[in-house]
This record gives structure tokens, C-alpha cells and sequence, in this order.
């Protein structure tokens, strides 16, 4: 996996535990994913510095959390016309099931399904 690649894993998996309440510090996420402590520390530095990311460490709980539940890390950029090609796109899928184009298409739909937040 490349650098940048493996970064973005770590954000993402990092984000995701700081949304479910786990309290995250960068010792324990270090050690959960074999890097070291200051890899981690940049890595919360980059969420908070380059993405805007409503991060607040909680001394009582040792980990951080967002002190806005509603802020995303944004994964994906679509705007409103690639969200309505996309439902275009899946309604036109309908034609084409049962055959190859239409597995990986819906293997495409369902990659970017998971990439966006629960409400746009």
C-alpha cells in the first residue's frame, strides 16, 4: 500500500473511531496499527490543521472526540449534478441486470455507497 493510500486508511479508521465515542489518543491508535506515536500525532495534527476538524482531546477519557458530531472527513467530493447522475446512473442499471456490466457496476455504486457520509 502506498504512503498516501495508508494515510488515508489511518484517517479514516481514526475518524470513524472518534465518531462511535471510542476516545482515540495517538499511543493506543498507534499501537492498534503498528506506526508510531508521532505518525499518529501528525496524523490528528493534518485533521485538525488541513481539514478543519472539530477536534478536542478529553483529559478525563485520555482520547479526542469532535466537539462537532456532524463534521465528516471529506472521503469523496461529489457535487449535486454527479449525485443526480449517479441516481440516473442507477436506475439505468435496472436494465442491464443478470448481466457482467451490471456486477460491476453495482460493485462501483456500492464503493461509493460506502464513501459518503449517512446524509447528504
Amino acid at each position: 500500500m502506498n504512503r498516501g493510500k495508508a494515510q488515508f486508511a489511518r484517517l479514516m479508521e481514526l475518524t470513524r473511531r472518534i465518531r462511535e465515542g471510542e476516545y482515540p489518543n495517538a499511543k493506543s491508535f498507534a499501537r492498534d496499527w503498528g506506526v508510531s506515536q508521532k505518525t499518529v500525532q501528525r496524523d490528528i495534527d493534518f485533521l485538525r490543521d488541513q481539514e478543519d476538524a472539530p477536534l478536542a482531546y478529553d483529559k478525563i477519557r485520555e482520547g479526542y472526540h469532535f466537539t462537532e458530531p456532524q463534521w465528516f472527513l471529506p472521503s469523496v467530493s461529489l457535487s449535486e449534478g454527479d449525485l443526480l447522475a449517479l441516481l440516473i446512473g442507477s436506475r439505468v442499471l435496472d436494465q442491464y441486470r443478470g448481466t457482467p456490466v451490471a456486477e460491476r457496476l453495482e460493485g462501483v455504486f456500492d464503493r461509493l455507497a460506502g464513501l459518503l457520509p449517512d446524509r447528504i
